[in-house]
């Protein structure tokens, strides 16, 4: 009777041991550009105001009315470019990125989450409201800064 009690305490201790923690992914899978906004002539960080900004190709805005020095755009995880226009007031600019897109396991609950390397940026030729954008991190690994887009924020 002690051996099968031995055994069967042996079998319910490796069954608990075996069981994982409520699988329940924490991280936010969502990886976005972050551009930050500064004046062009001081290079301080600096809040701009614009009508919206919406991916070509989407017929929702990814943001409208607002004065930010920074803002979260995602990029398409289906294509290695994504298109943007911005709109402020009469004016409008379009900005071009390109990127490699990866896959990368986070964890068993999250899965994969798409990151994007070697990102460029670039506006049309004759920009009206973003006068120049400079790539600081070209792997978009996290949401810190990736982007600097320089403005002219006199009246």
């Amino acid at each position: 009777m002690n051996r099968l009690n031995a055994i069967l305490f042996v079998v319910f201790l490796l069954f608990f041991l075996h069981c994982e923690k409520d699988d329940v992914c924490l991280e936010d899978m969502d990886i976005r550009v972050n551009m930050g906004f500064y004046d062009s002539q001081s290079k301080e960080s600096a809040a701009i105001k614009f009508d919206s900004i919406v991916g070509l190709g989407n017929n929702k805005p990814v943001k409208q009315n607002f004065s930010e020095k920074k803002i979260l755009i995602p990029l398409k995880i289906d294509t290695s470019k994504t298109t943007f226009i911005i709109y402020k007031d009469s004016n409008l600019d379009t900005l071009y990125f390109e990127y490699k897109v990866e896959r990368q396991f986070v964890s068993k609950p999250c899965g994969f989450r798409t990151i994007f390397k070697e990102m460029s940026c670039r506006l049309n030729q004759n920009p009206k409201i973003i006068l120049q954008v400079d790539v600081s991190k070209k792997d978009v690994l996290n949401e810190k800064e990736h982007i600097k887009a320089y403005f002219d924020s006199s009246p």
